[in-house]
């Protein structure tokens, strides 16, 4: 079908009679933009070669949506709400269209795609493998992100380039047009800043129509055989070939969607599949459909009057059929708190204490990293760790750890932190932070699992409890504010505060410095533990429990508790002593620092297995010290 063909078309003619002269302008000129969209829209495949339709079909298909959400009210379109309408469904796209010169440009000008490099650390650690100082290399691959993630505001680069109308001027501008197209793919909650400059033309309508018009677009129409079969789509490799492959076999499983008019307004999904791989991909894209239609169905008070009885569908009904397999949940699924139970049990770990040896872990990770990203350290500043452990008035046992670390942001605490198995310094974003902040290339910290805050309840899962408060340096001249993150058991939900906005309301932290302390005021992290050493391995306090894991640490470490003060020696420290008790010849040869007479048992062995050795005096062991570093 043709674009004029539409009935949606139909009904901006009809709408448009009167002046005959100037309404076949005005639609010639609604007819001009549509022209040019669809143009732009048929050259996104030279770029996306494995993606599903973005044509004149897929345009065409978003205007029978929007006409069906309307139902009976589409009469109640106005001429310049109907041309909205179409110049939208054909330009909205129209960003993922790149020529040969847009792609080269963007290749030598990375700085355009810095913003995007910056949220996306694979990209960003690919772009830039020799080094943040040097220029990014755009990949191809990196380049089709780029496009694809920022296709909707590419639209206003695509838009700026023609002449709008003088027809249309009047009615609507291209600003307006610009701003229903990029609506689509932004959140729903941003088509609340559209502004309405002409009483004709509500815009909040028509971007909620296009968003959802885009989104039920989701049928075998989008995705021919001949062009599957034609691409040879199955037999390419690759991660964005894999999608790929996922979202064509999703469209071509797919019969589509049927409005049933109804009280309920019910939106009836069918779908017929042939593994349960796509069946459970197509419920996942229909849960997000569901969200969808509940967050545009609240936009529906803020249209004009006129559409206020516009029902809009809340839900789908979904009736997919399994071909040649069993449809259900069967899949390897998790008792959360049954595997956190066991995570945190005796079955599994022997020594509860093992949380002492993760934080302090952690800490000399965090001092260690800060040394090594921080390009702006005070000139004052030295690695420190600082250990205390008290009983509280309640008989419980306090373990309070505090270093001069990277600190967390809150991104860290949601992603990391509180991600059991998801180590900060295992991913992407992690690598691309060493390369932005210039680290060492070669620089690896000593945690590798990600277990750190589920060790703190090995010992008690339901009496436990963890306290933490957090700064991350600041990076690149943003300033990050302090957390007071507050964690009671290891199950349900965990307060969280910042001391921006809760600065004075904020619960303390326990063992406070200062009376009413409830933020760390320098970079770093203070987490405190409560627990009971004494279920630890037979340990006998928490210095026994530090004393067996610090042993001359890079990082100096200090300890204040019921049993004394302690500063550990250091690694640096240990190696000065070895140097100093080891007798060093100026030809590079080094001297005995102790002889010792061989054992007699010893002695008797060797002489029963070398008979004709004989000793003239009973040989001595000498004992060498030699400096490893």
């Amino acid at each position: 079908m043709e674009i004029r063909d539409h009935e949606l078309w139909k009904l901006l003619e009809q709408k448009s009679e009167g002046e005959k002269a100037a309404e076949q302008a005005f639609e010639e000129a609604v007819w001009q933009i549509c022209g040019y969209g669809i143009t732009l829209s048929k050259t996104i495949r030279d770029t996306f070669q494995t993606y599903t339709l973005h044509d004149e079909t897929h345009i065409c298909n978003v205007m029978t949506i929007m006409l069906k959400l309307l139902g009976n009210l589409k009469d109640c379109l106005t001429k310049e709400e109907c041309a909205m309408l179409i110049m939208s469904a054909c330009c909205h796209d129209i960003g993922m269209s790149a020529s040969e010169e847009e792609k080269e440009y963007l290749r030598s000008c990375p700085d355009c795609m810095q913003e995007y490099l910056d949220k996306h650390p694979g990209d960003y650690t690919i772009a830039y493998q020799g080094g943040a100082d040097e220029n990014a290399q755009i990949t191809e691959e990196i380049l089709r992100h780029y496009i694809r993630v920022n296709h909707h505001s590419r639209v206003s680069e695509q838009l700026q380039n023609i002449q709008w109308p003088a027809a249309l001027g009047h009615s609507m501008n291209i600003e307006e047009l610009i701003a229903v197209c990029q609506s689509h793919g932004e959140d729903p909650s941003d088509i609340r800043r559209l502004q309405r400059f002409a009483p004709n033309l509500d815009l909040y309508l028509c971007a909620v129509l296009l968003r959802l018009g885009d989104i039920l677009d989701f049928d075998a129409t989008r995705a021919p055989d001949e062009l599957y079969r034609y691409i040879n789509l199955a037999r390419l490799d690759g991660m964005e070939n894999k999608i790929s492959r996922l979202e064509w076999d999703k469209h071509q499983a797919s019969r589509g969607f049927t409005f049933v008019q109804d009280e309920q307004c019910t939106l009836l999904y069918r779908a017929e599949c042939s593994s349960i791989q796509v069946e459970r991909a197509i419920v996942d894209y229909l849960d997000w459909v569901d969200k969808e239609l509940t967050a545009c169905g609240k936009l529906i008070r803020y249209m004009e009057s006129r559409w206020r009885s516009l029902m809009l569908p809340g839900r789908v009904e979904k009736q997919i059929t399994a071909r040649g397999y069993l449809s259900g949940e069967y899949t390897l699924t998790l008792d959360q708190d049954r595997v956190l139970d066991l995570l945190v049990g005796r079955e599994l770990y022997s020594d509860p204490a093992v949380f002492v040896r993760e934080l302090i872990q952690n800490a000399i990770d965090a001092v260690r990293t800060r040394r090594q990203m921080d390009k702006n350290l005070p000139r004052n500043w030295k690695p420190q760790i600082n250990i205390r452990t008290w009983v509280d008035d309640e008989g419980y046992y306090w373990f309070r750890i505090e270093d001069n670390g990277i600190g967390m942001t809150e991104e860290t605490i949601q992603k990391y932190f509180l991600k059991i198995g998801h180590s900060y310094y295992n991913s992407d974003q992690f690598r691309a932070d060493k390369i932005r902040c210039g680290a060492d290339s070669e620089y690896k910290p000593i945690s590798r699992f990600g277990i750190g805050l589920l060790s703190c309840f090995m010992g008690d899962p339901k009496n436990n409890q963890v306290e933490v408060t957090t700064k991350h340096f600041m990076e690149n001249g943003v300033r990050h504010p302090a957390y007071r993150l507050s964690i009671k058991g290891i199950n349900g939900y965990y307060y969280l505060a910042n001391d921006t906005e809760q600065r004075t309301t904020a619960m303390e932290m326990p063992d406070c410095p200062k009376k009413g302390e409830r933020f760390i005021s320098a970079p770093g992290t203070v987490i405190a533990v409560r627990s009971n050493p004494y279920q630890s391995g037979g340990a006998q306090s928490f210095k026994d429990i530090i004393d067996r894991y610090v042993l001359y640490p890079e990082i100096p470490v200090h300890y204040e508790g019921i049993e004394g003060v302690c500063d550990y020696r250091t690694e640096q420290e240990f190696m000065d002593a070895v140097h100093e008790i080891t007798p060093y010849c100026a030809d590079g040869d080094y001297q005995p620092v102790q002889r010792i007479y061989m054992p007699e048992k010893d002695l008797q062995q060797f002489q029963q297995r070398y008979p004709e050795v004989v000793w003239e005096e009973k040989p001595r062991l000498a004992v060498y010290c030699l400096p490893v570093d």
